[in-house]
């Protein structure tokens, strides 16, 4: 593979030229998975710590090994490996490479990759611009398959302990495909709730055939963010109860709420499959998620159900954001909310509803889509009711 990069460095009204790239060309063989799969037959796994071998040559313009010998081109460079997948390569080229490849005299035999989670159609991208003296050469090797994610791949943190377990999601950045429901036949992608720009979903287990009741599991859930009302690929509107049959779009992580932006919805059928008997049951929250927020994290994008609240005075931020409080505590001065673990609850355009007229007043249960905001220590948990039987005053 040939790549042209010239760069150009003005200082001082000077223009300086980078040294001309070779015509060094890096053929790389896969020794190890020996089946690569193809788009009809994917690979077990997404690669997590699946290990791929591969050899590695260098060949001149005129397909001459560059090994130094009778008279032939010695490459001697260090390579970096990278991983291309869902569009993107990982880490970026302005990060560390994955781990490197020593050519030495145009080879470099039997090295071993250790793959972070992939999906979809992958590629091994080895290119020497980390090395001491880049010649700019880079190479990629033949096409894993793995399979397409699922929905709780988009979610789920790389580490449930990491410090940014909370804000960053590894596909963060990546175009992705979601077709189908990890649990196959039994399964189904239910649209949970719908908003002006957007709707959620979630990955359930139901019975035979998909016969509700059905269940959700932990990072079963996303937000779709569509910009306006969500429709299908034949422009019919999103509904709440509804199968759909995937979803694709870039993933990014707005404040540490995971997102699908910029998306397809795809509901195959003449006559959409609507039954609100497949959502799943509402997460309950209990009051001990404060002291282990990975449990926020377990239902973002979901409907949780708060039980047995008091209802906080309205401050500036239901002036500015329309967020009014709970203590979930349901105990202390009812007035007064400071200091305290609080669900915010945004139901503007949505619930016909003057929260000023509950403050203070004990709340027996609310439902809502849980959608956070993480900015490293800062966190606010909200929770969005879709209709007023999401509310129980009484």
């Amino acid at each position: 593979m040939k790549t042209l990069r010239i760069a150009l460095v003005v200082l001082a009204g000077c223009t300086q030229m980078q040294p001309e790239p070779t015509s060094t060309q890096l053929q790389i063989t896969i020794t190890s998975p020996t089946n690569v799969g193809d788009v009809n037959n994917r690979l077990n796994g997404s690669g997590s710590n699946n290990a791929v071998t591969i050899d590695v040559a260098a060949f001149d313009e005129n397909n001459q090994p560059e090994d130094g010998q009778a008279g032939h081109r010695d490459y001697n460079a260090q390579l970096g490996v990278f991983v291309h997948y869902l569009g993107t390569l990982s880490p970026y080229l302005t990060g560390a490479p994955l781990s490197t490849v020593q050519m030495v005299h145009g080879k470099a035999m039997n090295q071993q990759v250790l793959l972070p989670p992939v999906y979809g159609p992958t590629t091994i991208w080895l290119d020497d611009d980390s090395s001491a003296n880049p010649e700019f050469v880079a190479g990629t090797s033949p096409t894993l398959w793995y399979r397409d994610p699922f929905t709780t791949d988009l979610q789920r943190p790389s580490s449930e302990t990491a410090i940014d377990a909370l804000s960053n999601e590894p596909l963060n950045g990546k175009n992705v495909s979601v077709n189908g429901s990890q649990f196959g036949a039994t399964g189904r992608l239910v649209v949970t709730s719908v908003y002006s720009q957007g709707f959620t979903l979630a990955d359930v287990q139901c019975g035979p055939n998909g016969a509700p009741p059905c269940t959700s599991v932990d990072y079963g859930y996303m937000d779709v963010f569509s910009f306006s009302a969500p429709q299908d690929q034949r422009s019919r509107f999103v509904v709440e109860g509804e199968v759909i049959d995937g979803y694709a779009g870039g993933v990014s992580e707005f404040d540490g709420l995971t997102e699908l932006g910029f998306p397809q919805s795809f509901v195959n059928e003449d006559a959409p499959d609507i039954n609100p008997a497949r959502e799943p049951a509402p997460v309950k929250f209990d009051t001990s998620w404060f002291s282990a927020p990975i449990n926020f994290e377990h239902n973002e994008s979901g409907m949780i159900e708060v039980d047995n609240t008091v209802v906080c005075p309205l401050d500036s931020d239901y002036t500015t954001f329309k967020q009014w409080k709970l203590d979930p505590s349901g105990s202390g001065d009812p007035t007064t909310c400071a200091g305290k673990n609080i669900i915010n609850v945004v139901s503007a355009g949505t619930l016909d509803l003057d929260p000023g007229t509950l403050v203070g007043k004990p709340l027996p249960r609310i439902v809502g889509n849980l959608r956070p905001i993480n900015i490293g220590s800062f966190n606010v948990w909200i929770i969005y009711p879709r209709t007023m039987a999401d509310l129980t005053t009484q």
